[in-house]
């Protein structure tokens, strides 16, 4: 049980500084905060900052190990004969309380990325944690081949589909939720296309 509280206490940490260091960057901007304004903010020392992540980009861009953990279970627990897109699509729509801002974090990451675009390789890189994670169940479910690329397109595809679906809003500038960003992918990959081609427009 002590384990358990420590570990608790270790994961809350955590979640506080890289909280901190979002605020922080949307507060202030990308370049102007610093390791020891996000250790003040979270009321920690910048000694300890160091203990749980190398750079303020990492506490920026990584992902929770149990949230890596919860999306990898949801992909391995989808029906048989699913459509690998809509089990990728699935398994990434927060249910539940608990991962109701996951996608608030995709939009959140991806405007940070947009504001200084010299993070674009920290966000790939943590997005990248992910998909190898799940290209290893999608393998399973797909009983492919150790050199097959199939799963790795399937996952790699749908999750730039899906990050590329929530950058942008709806028509009247609201932010487009995970879950509507997650059926427009799944229409456009699985149920409608090739779709008709806009009528072109003339200039002049």
């Amino acid at each position: 049980m002590v384990v358990g509280r420590r570990d608790e206490k270790t994961a809350a940490t955590r979640r506080r500084l890289a909280e901190e260091a979002r605020r922080l960057a949307r507060e202030v901007g990308c370049r102007t905060f610093t390791v020891r304004d996000v250790a003040f903010a979270s009321g920690v020392s910048t000694r300890t900052f160091f203990n749980y992540f190398d750079t303020k980009e990492e506490a920026l861009f990584r992902y929770e190990e149990d949230d890596i953990r919860f999306f990898v279970t949801r992909l391995g627990d989808r029906p048989d004969g699913e459509h690998p897109v809509v089990s990728v699509t699935t398994c990434l729509t927060p249910t539940g309380r608990e991962r109701a801002s996951f996608g608030v974090l995709w939009q959140e990451r991806a405007r940070l990325v947009e504001a200084e675009p010299s993070w674009l390789p920290h966000h790939l890189a943590a997005r990248a944690v992910i998909e190898r994670r799940l290209t290893g169940i999608m393998r399973l479910r797909l009983g492919a081949r150790p050199h097959d690329p199939a799963p790795s397109m399937v996952v790699h595809g749908t999750v730039a589909a899906l990050c590329a679906a929530l950058s942008r809003p709806h028509g009247d500038g609201r932010p487009r939720s995970v879950i509507r960003a997650a059926r427009d992918v799944e229409q456009i990959l699985v149920g409608s296309w090739p779709r008709t081609p806009a009528a072109p427009t003339h200039a002049g």
